[in-house]
C-alpha cells in the first residue's frame, strides 16, 4: 500500500505540473485579450459614428426631399381678367379679348 500511495501521489502531482499553463503563455493570453478589448471599443466608437452620420445624411435627405416637394408643386395661379382669354360659353357665343359678346348669325 506505501508503494501504491506514493506512485498516485507523484503521478498527481505531475499531472497537475503538466496541465497547467506556463506563464509566458498565460502573459500572452491576457496580452491577446487586452487587444481584442482595444478592438471592440474602437469598433465601437467607429460603429456610434458611422450611426451619427447615417442620421445626419437622412435628415439631409429629409430636408432635400422637402426642397424637391415644394419646387414640384404647380404654382399658384393669379387671378386672370376676364378679357384676357377667349373662352366658349356655348355653341354660338364667345367671349372676346376686349370682353363683348358677340353672336354668330
Amino acid at each position: 500500500m506505501p508503494l501504491r500511495r506514493i506512485f498516485l501521489g507523484t503521478t498527481l502531482v505531475l499531472g497537475l505540473a503538466g496541465a497547467g499553463c506556463s506563464s509566458g503563455e498565460l502573459d500572452k493570453t491576457k496580452a491577446d485579450l487586452a487587444q481584442a478589448n482595444q478592438d471592440r471599443e474602437n469598433l465601437k466608437t467607429q460603429l456610434d459614428a458611422s450611426r451619427a452620420q447615417a442620421t445626419a445624411l437622412q435628415n439631409k435627405v429629409a430636408e432635400l426631399n422637402g426642397k424637391l416637394a415644394a419646387a414640384q408643386a404647380p404654382p399658384a395661379k393669379a387671378a386672370e381678367p376676364a378679357h384676357a382669354s377667349v373662352t366658349t360659353h356655348s355653341k354660338d357665343e364667345k367671349v372676346h379679348k376686349t370682353g363683348a359678346k358677340s353672336r354668330k348669325g
